[in-house]
């Protein structure tokens, strides 16, 4: 699966339940929308790395790479 794919799969969530799409189409790349909708969007870098080291309620825990 490629990061369109995985786009195109959110604004077509987004659709499906009425909300906007949250990526946009410029020449053949997919931007996020300014300012950011309510649809479902696939998270930053910095949200997915503070959501991998969540270990539990006030606990983070080290994130290793490789």
């Amino acid at each position: 699966m490629t990061w369109d794919d995985a786009v195109e799969f959110c604004n077509w969530l987004s659709e499906r339940d009425g909300l906007p799409a949250a990526y946009e189409k410029h020449d053949k790349a997919y931007a996020l929308r300014r300012p950011v909708t309510t649809g479902y969007r696939l998270p930053s870098e910095a949200e997915w790395e503070y959501a991998a080291r969540y270990a539990g309620p006030g606990q983070m825990r080290p994130l290793r790479v490789g």
